[in-house]
């Protein structure tokens, strides 16, 4: 019977990748952890911010970034600073990369008459 060690495999890694990453907003640094958790990312793919932010930062950073009054703009440059700190890639999944031939006909004029460009 095999054992399969996760603890072993996360020590492993968080002794390759080294110390958490630090997050300055509003005078404040927030630690943020080694490895993204899953939960934030459930959290993210759904599209619940504040679910994501608050598994992210955990329940004594949460509130503390939540009174910097973070904007749209600020959650934006976060998620993208955090795929550059973790190097996870942002946009559209590899399956939607390509678009789809366009196999149907033309479509007919509506009108016999055409109009002068404005």
């Amino acid at each position: 019977m095999g054992t399969l060690d996760l603890d072993q495999a996360r020590a492993a890694r968080s002794e390759t990748l080294g110390e958490q990453h630090v997050l300055k907003f509003g005078g404040t640094e927030f630690h943020l952890p080694v490895e993204v958790p899953l939960e934030f990312a459930n959290h993210a793919v759904k599209g619940d911010i504040l679910e994501a932010l608050q598994s992210l930062l955990g329940e004594d950073q949460f509130p503390v970034f939540m009174e910097s009054h973070p904007s749209m703009k600020d959650v934006e440059e976060l998620m993208n600073g955090m795929a550059e700190l973790y190097g996870m890639e942002v946009g559209e999944s590899s399956a939607s990369r390509h678009s789809l031939k366009n196999t149907s006909p033309p479509s007919r004029p509506t009108s016999l008459v055409s109009t002068n460009s404005t």
